[in-house]
Order: C-alpha cells, then structure tokens, then sequence
C-alpha cells in the first residue's frame, strides 16, 4: 500500500507497453482521493511518429480515472528521458507517482540500469512513490542489441580520442598543445552525448 500526503497536483508517469487500463486507473485513482490532488498523466514520445499512440494509451487511461472527485488531465513529453520530462513539467507541491517496474539508464555508458525513482531521487531531488501492486510491463528504451552497440561505439570514441590526445601531448607544446587538448575532450563528451541521445531513441 502506498500512502501520500496531500499535494496540488499528482504526476502520473505512464510506461509505455500494454497496459491493464482499467487496474492502472482504479490505483491511480485511489492515490489521489486519498491524497486530494489532481492528476496528470504523462507519457513519452521520443520521436513525433510515437506520439499518437502515447496520446491514445493517455486518453484511454484518462477515461477510466477521470471521477469525481479526482480531476484527471494528460500531457505528452516529447522526450525520451523521464528525470527531463519531470524536470521540465514539475511544479512545487508536484507529487511524482512511478512504478516498480520503471527502470532508467545508469552509469556512465548506461549498460546498467536502475529504477526510475532512484534517478528522479538523485538528480531532482524529488521522492517518487512507487506502486508495487500493480503488474506492468518492465519498461525499456532500448534493446540488448541497441545497447551492445551503443557501447562499442563508445569505447571506440574513448579510444580514438585518447590516440588523439596522446598525439597532441607529444606533437604539440605550450599554449597550442593545451589549446588542442581542451578541444578534443569537449569533441568527445560532445559526440558521447550525442551518441547517449540515439541510444535512448525507440
């Protein structure tokens, strides 16, 4: 059983997956009357191709929660990240509502990964309350293979740079090797980033 004290507003995040609509609804509507706070729904869409179908599973959930006296609306992220979702959709008083199945990237090349409340924990320093009770699918934003792949393209950065950087430190001196140096390592957390973005990507 989960408790909740009372806040302005519930934010509901919505795995993605087949969900048992009605179930989902009932808990979620439970949280909140007891807490007395109005819900939203939200769900991500990484892509514009994905969202019509997260706005479908939202207005659907949206229908079998929606009674009084819990005021129920729903908003798509166009993102692929939960913790950016949260950060940028968060208002004080906000109450975050997760489940146990939710699981997020972690570590540096995200090969591990962690439940979603942990990361909302560590880098909004905002509790999640997490439902056990209710069977969803474990949530996923990428493959095995995706992930294998992601992380030899990593490692294949990390030491096509360090080869650089080693390069410039014997071919370069003084002002212009330090020059060098600081351009390469912001080239590569900036290709890592970018490379992190297309990992998290449907």
């Amino acid at each position: 059983m989960v408790t909740t004290p009372p806040a302005a507003r519930m934010l509901v995040l919505v795995p993605d997956g087949d969900l048992p609509m009605v179930e989902l609804a009932q808990r979620i509507w439970k949280l909140a009357a007891a807490a007395g706070s109005a819900v939203l729904l939200i769900g991500l869409a990484a892509r514009p191709d994905l969202e019509p179908r997260t706005r479908r599973a939202l207005a659907l959930l949206q229908t079998h929660t929606r009674f009084d006296p819990v005021p129920v609306s729903t908003r798509v992220a166009r993102s692929a990240d939960w913790v950016a979702a949260v950060r940028v959709l968060r208002r004080p008083g906000d109450t975050v509502v997760c489940f146990a199945s939710q699981q997020v990237p972690a570590g540096m090349f995200g090969w591990r990964w962690r439940p979603l409340s942990q990361a909302l924990e560590a880098e909004l320093k905002m509790p999640a309350y997490v439902v056990t009770d209710v069977a969803l699918p474990v949530e996923r934003h990428a493959g095995r293979l995706r992930r294998a792949a992601w992380l030899v393209l990593s490692l294949g950065l990390v030491a096509a740079f360090f080869v650089l950087q080693a390069w410039i430190v014997q071919a370069a001196a003084g002002a212009t090797g330090s020059v060098l140096l600081t351009l390469s390592v912001i080239a590569e957390f900036t290709l890592i980033g970018l490379c992190q973005r297309w990992r998290l990507r449907e």
